[in-house]
């Protein structure tokens, strides 16, 4: 089920320039990944501090979600209790790096979200 749920995530994703839908963001794939790098290489502290308040920020955002019964624990990713924003960003950049680039083009939530459902699922 959690695949069918990533897989018609990113099917809706792939195909906005099909139907003409524009989904509108602060923050593109593209630049979470360079924001976020610039925390895993300690290049630029600003970055650094924007990506992990960014991934925080979509962490919160589920947990409020969650308890507005907008989303079921089934489809939602359950963190391990000691995980660090450190650990988080390595999950994200990772899973960004392996994506076909384009995808990055899409709100860099949605890909946020997928690296943390594809790592974290609840059980």
């Amino acid at each position: 089920m959690k695949r069918t749920r990533i897989a018609f995530l990113a099917l809706l994703l792939a195909c906005q320039g099909v139907w003409g839908v524009e989904i509108d963001a602060f923050f593109s794939g593209h630049q979470i990944l360079d924001l976020c790098r610039a925390h895993i290489d300690e290049t630029n502290t600003i970055k650094s501090n924007i990506c992990a308040s960014y991934i925080a920020g979509v962490v919160d955002y589920q947990s409020v979600l969650l308890g507005l019964g907008w989303l079921s624990k089934k489809d939602a990713w359950c963190l391990p209790e000691h995980v660090t924003t450190r650990q988080l960003v390595h999950v994200v950049v990772e899973h960004m790096e392996n994506i076909p680039i384009d995808i990055l083009n899409d709100a860099g939530a949605a890909q946020v979200s997928i690296a943390l459902l594809n790592t974290y699922p609840c059980n």
